[in-house]
């Protein structure tokens, strides 16, 4: 690796670090840790949680393995836009 590559290393890991330090003092117990308090709006919760979802496998894969398998796999991605719903 070249000097710069260091550099540009170096400073993710710092700033990584530099951040969960700040995010660590904001937190005094884990209910701040696991549910934020209970001051996450719901519309975050539900954006976070169908971001969750997709993914390299969601997005470029399970197409594949549906094309492969008959369709099978289809029912789990309906089920997910369902759920995504009720959630």
């Amino acid at each position: 690796m070249h000097v710069l590559d260091w550099i540009v290393l170096g400073a993710y890991v710092a700033t990584v670090v530099a951040l969960g330090w700040w995010a660590n003092r904001l937190q005094t117990d884990t209910e701040a840790y696991f549910v934020g308090n209970r001051g996450v709006r719901w519309w975050a919760a539900g954006l976070s949680i169908i971001a969750t979802s997709f993914s390299a496998a969601s997005v470029l894969g399970m197409p594949g393995y549906a094309y492969a398998d008959d369709m099978w796999y289809l029912q789990f991605q309906i089920g997910d836009i369902l759920a995504a719903g009720i959630v």
